[in-house]
């Protein structure tokens, strides 16, 4: 599997999203990616969400995280081949292979 910016995770990471309201205008937003498979520490992606100066703006989920296969489509009605990811079997396989050869 490959997170938006290319980096791997297995299908054993654990990703954690917390909105905390700090003030009636801002909502800090957090996801933690823990996955010891590929990651040697868990890694945390923050920013902060202003509330829009137009009367009655409205924050909505995006959805696109929660099974939608649009952007996989997207990706092969252009030509892509999507990476179909890995387990955290085949990751901790791996890690034993390069490190074998380490010594």
């Amino acid at each position: 599997m490959l997170d938006q910016q290319g980096r791997f995770i297995t299908d054993e990471a654990v990703i954690t999203e917390r909105l905390t309201r700090l003030d009636e205008n801002t909502i800090h937003y957090s996801a933690t990616f823990d996955d010891p498979n590929v990651l040697t520490e868990p890694m945390t992606m923050a920013f902060a969400f202003r509330r829009d100066a137009a009367e009655g703006a409205e924050i909505w989920e995006e959805a696109c995280h929660e099974t939608n296969t649009e952007q996989l489509e997207l990706f092969r009605n252009n030509g892509y081949t999507v990476y179909p990811g890995m387990t955290g079997q085949r990751a901790r396989e791996l890690r034993a292979e390069w490190e074998a050869r380490q010594r």
